[in-house]
C-alpha cells in the first residue's frame, strides 16, 4: 500500500463520514427552521446547499479528469490502487452532490409551503 493510495483512502473516509454528520445535522436545522416558520434562515439554508452541490460536482470532476488521465496516460505513471481509490472518491462526489441538490430541493419545497399561506393572508387583508 502506497502513502498516496492510504492518504486518499483517509480522505475519501473522512469526507464521506463528516459530509453525512453536516447533512444530518442540515437536516435538523431545516426541520427547526419549518417549525418555528423561519424563512429567511430556510432560504440562507437553501442557499448553502447549492454551494455544497457545486463544491461536490467540482471535487467529482477534479477526480474523475484525475482517473481518465491516469487511464489515458499510463506512461505517468500512476498505481493502479491509487487510481481505484480516486474513482471511488469521485463516485462518492457525485453521490454527495446529487444527496446535497435533493436536499436543497426538499428546502425549495418546504420554504414554499411555508410562504403560500403567508401571501393567501396577505390577498386576504387587501380584499
Amino acid at each position: 500500500m502506497t502513502m498516496l493510495f492510504s492518504l486518499m483512502l483517509t480522505l475519501t473516509v473522512a469526507m464521506t463520514t463528516i459530509m453525512v454528520l453536516r447533512i444530518c445535522g442540515t437536516w435538523l436545522q431545516v426541520n427547526e427552521s419549518a417549525e418555528d416558520g423561519d424563512l429567511e434562515r430556510l432560504q440562507t439554508l437553501q442557499g448553502q446547499e447549492n454551494g455544497w452541490v457545486i463544491r461536490h460536482l467540482v471535487c467529482a470532476i477534479l477526480a474523475f479528469s484525475l482517473v481518465a488521465a491516469a487511464k489515458y496516460f499510463p506512461s505517468q505513471g500512476a498505481p493502479e490502487n491509487l487510481v481505484s481509490v480516486t474513482a471511488i472518491y469521485s463516485l462518492v462526489s457525485f453521490i454527495f452532490a446529487f444527496a446535497e441538490s435533493v436536499l436543497a430541493q426538499r428546502i425549495a419545497v418546504i420554504t414554499l409551503s411555508r410562504m403560500q399561506p403567508l401571501q393567501e393572508r396577505q390577498e386576504e387583508e387587501l380584499s
